[in-house]
């Protein structure tokens, strides 16, 4: 989508978006623009939380602190599209480690899913929820790896909890999803295999 809007025609990505019932912005990759203007202007010494002048919408920041310590990193909001395009591939390469579809109805309901609206708006925006979801995803793989490996994932789990607890402000929603992730068991991994290990879920080669 976001190549029809650099490199082809303009018009047609506004109108598949439209068909789907979204309102583009003037540039796609809006949300994670906004993040990336948090570490432009905490560079400098603004206090975003109260306002962000770097953001197009001079949205302020409500997000975890971790994401403003992390401002260090030379990344701004000149490099929006490239980011948002690594975000996206992200997305969409790890959706190659859910469980695989065992029949038709069940591929119908991963390619439903997958074309959603909402995920198709995520996807547009580059909202960090598919981040977020890339996390949780990982905290499962890791979780069926050595304890070394199976800390990390914890540790991811826990950014990741701290992230949606300070996007939804409810604690309760962070112990519900580190109560899926830490054991290797979200819900995007159960959907098909509710009583097989996450393992023995894969093809084999």
């Amino acid at each position: 989508m976001s190549c029809l809007y650099a490199f082809g025609d303009r018009n047609l990505y506004v109108d598949i978006l439209t068909s789907y019932g979204i309102a583009p912005f003037r540039f796609p990759f809006l949300d994670i623009s906004a993040h990336l203007a948090v570490w432009e202007c905490a560079r400098q010494g603004v206090d975003v939380i109260m306002a962000n002048p770097c953001d197009v919408l001079q949205r302020s920041y409500s997000g975890t602190p971790l994401w403003i310590a992390a401002s260090a990193i030379p990344l701004g909001v000149r490099d929006t599209a490239a980011v948002g395009w690594i975000l996206d591939l992200v997305f969409l390469v790890s959706l190659s480690l859910l469980p695989s579809p065992r029949c038709l109805l069940e591929l119908i309901f991963v390619l439903a899913a997958t074309l959603s609206t909402m995920v198709i708006f995520a996807l547009e925006r580059a909202n960090i929820d598919a981040l977020l979801f890339v996390m949780a995803l990982t905290t499962g793989v890791l979780a069926e790896c050595r304890l070394f490996m199976r800390v990390l994932g914890y540790f991811v789990a826990l950014v990741a909890a701290m992230r949606l607890r300070r996007s939804l402000s409810d604690a309760i929603a962070s112990q519900s999803f580190l109560f899926f992730v830490m054991p290797g068991t979200s819900p995007a991994m159960t959907t098909f295999r509710p009583q097989t290990s996450w393992r023995s879920s894969r093809p084999l080669p």
